[in-house]
Protein backbone atom coordinates (compact mmCIF):
# COMPACT_ATOMS: atom_id res chain seq x y z
CA UNK A 1 0.00 0.00 0.00
CA UNK A 2 2.96 2.16 -0.04
CA UNK A 3 3.06 3.26 3.52
CA UNK A 4 6.15 3.13 5.54
CA UNK A 5 5.07 3.91 9.05
CA UNK A 6 7.63 4.07 11.72
CA UNK A 7 7.45 2.10 14.47
CA UNK A 8 6.24 4.16 16.62
CA UNK A 9 3.24 4.52 14.58
CA UNK A 10 2.96 1.09 14.39
CA UNK A 11 2.70 0.66 18.32
CA UNK A 12 0.57 3.54 18.27
CA UNK A 13 -1.65 1.74 15.91
CA UNK A 14 -1.95 -1.53 17.30
CA UNK A 15 -2.34 0.57 20.69
CA UNK A 16 -5.72 2.25 19.60
CA UNK A 17 -6.75 -1.12 17.62
CA UNK A 18 -6.33 -3.49 20.51
CA UNK A 19 -9.79 -3.47 22.77
CA UNK A 20 -8.61 -7.15 23.85
CA UNK A 21 -5.94 -5.38 25.74
CA UNK A 22 -3.34 -8.25 24.38
CA UNK A 23 -0.60 -6.89 22.78
CA UNK A 24 -1.62 -8.51 19.54
CA UNK A 25 -3.71 -7.00 17.00
CA UNK A 26 -5.97 -9.49 15.09
CA UNK A 27 -7.15 -9.06 11.38
CA UNK A 28 -10.60 -7.53 11.99
CA UNK A 29 -8.89 -4.89 14.57
CA UNK A 30 -6.00 -4.67 12.09
CA UNK A 31 -8.79 -3.73 9.14
CA UNK A 32 -10.21 -1.16 11.25
CA UNK A 33 -7.10 0.59 11.83
CA UNK A 34 -5.84 0.40 8.10
CA UNK A 35 -9.56 1.89 6.91
CA UNK A 36 -9.45 4.69 9.30
CA UNK A 37 -5.51 5.35 7.63
CA UNK A 38 -6.44 5.21 4.39
CA UNK A 39 -9.69 7.30 4.86
CA UNK A 40 -7.42 10.14 5.79
CA UNK A 41 -5.77 9.75 2.75
CA UNK A 42 -7.69 11.27 0.32
CA UNK A 43 -8.42 15.03 1.13
CA UNK A 44 -10.63 17.12 -0.79
CA UNK A 45 -7.62 19.16 -2.31
CA UNK A 46 -6.14 15.83 -3.84
CA UNK A 47 -9.29 14.61 -5.21
CA UNK A 48 -9.61 18.12 -7.02
CA UNK A 49 -6.23 18.04 -8.21
CA UNK A 50 -6.26 14.59 -9.46
CA UNK A 51 -9.83 15.44 -11.68
CA UNK A 52 -8.45 18.69 -12.32
CA UNK A 53 -5.86 16.85 -14.84
CA UNK A 54 -9.10 16.22 -16.90
CA UNK A 55 -10.06 19.47 -16.99
CA UNK A 56 -8.04 21.49 -19.84
CA UNK A 57 -10.11 24.42 -19.73
CA UNK A 58 -10.53 24.62 -15.67
CA UNK A 59 -14.56 24.58 -16.08
CA UNK A 60 -15.17 22.86 -12.88
CA UNK A 61 -16.30 19.50 -14.94
CA UNK A 62 -14.86 16.96 -16.90
CA UNK A 63 -16.89 15.68 -20.43
CA UNK A 64 -18.74 12.58 -18.25
CA UNK A 65 -17.88 10.30 -21.77
CA UNK A 66 -14.11 11.24 -21.11
CA UNK A 67 -14.30 10.81 -17.51
CA UNK A 68 -15.42 6.90 -18.20
CA UNK A 69 -12.52 6.31 -20.68
CA UNK A 70 -10.18 7.65 -18.41
CA UNK A 71 -11.79 5.35 -15.45
CA UNK A 72 -12.03 2.17 -17.34
CA UNK A 73 -8.21 2.53 -19.08
CA UNK A 74 -6.03 4.32 -17.05
CA UNK A 75 -4.53 3.33 -13.39
CA UNK A 76 -6.42 1.03 -11.30
CA UNK A 77 -9.35 -0.03 -13.59
CA UNK A 78 -13.38 0.51 -12.56
CA UNK A 79 -15.67 -1.95 -13.72
CA UNK A 80 -18.71 -0.84 -15.28
CA UNK A 81 -20.90 -0.76 -13.09
CA UNK A 82 -18.74 1.04 -10.61
CA UNK A 83 -18.55 3.89 -13.45
CA UNK A 84 -22.30 4.03 -13.63
CA UNK A 85 -22.32 5.25 -10.21
CA UNK A 86 -19.71 7.58 -10.31
CA UNK A 87 -21.18 9.41 -13.39
CA UNK A 88 -24.86 9.00 -12.29
CA UNK A 89 -23.81 11.22 -9.18
CA UNK A 90 -21.92 13.88 -10.47
CA UNK A 91 -23.03 14.30 -14.52
CA UNK A 92 -25.93 16.21 -15.29
CA UNK A 93 -28.14 16.63 -18.93
CA UNK A 94 -25.87 18.15 -20.78
CA UNK A 95 -22.95 15.09 -20.40
CA UNK A 96 -20.76 16.82 -18.09
CA UNK A 97 -19.29 15.16 -14.83
CA UNK A 98 -19.71 18.26 -12.01
CA UNK A 99 -16.25 16.76 -10.28
CA UNK A 100 -16.40 19.87 -7.64
CA UNK A 101 -19.77 18.70 -6.49
CA UNK A 102 -19.38 15.31 -6.70
CA UNK A 103 -16.26 15.82 -4.51
CA UNK A 104 -18.36 18.19 -1.65
CA UNK A 105 -20.77 15.29 -1.91
CA UNK A 106 -18.31 12.60 -1.08
CA UNK A 107 -16.80 14.76 1.92
CA UNK A 108 -20.41 15.33 3.01
CA UNK A 109 -20.46 18.91 2.44
CA UNK A 110 -23.29 18.66 -0.26
CA UNK A 111 -26.86 16.62 -0.25
CA UNK A 112 -26.62 13.41 -2.14
CA UNK A 113 -28.97 12.53 -4.98
CA UNK A 114 -31.73 10.25 -3.46
CA UNK A 115 -33.97 7.97 -5.09
CA UNK A 116 -37.86 8.14 -4.88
Amino acid sequence: MRLHPKDDEVRQMIKEANVSGSGKMDFVEFCGVMSRKLGKMDREPDILKAFNTFDRNDRGYIQAEELRKALTTLGDKMSDKEVRAVLAEGSNDEGHFDYESFVRKKEGKEELKTKD
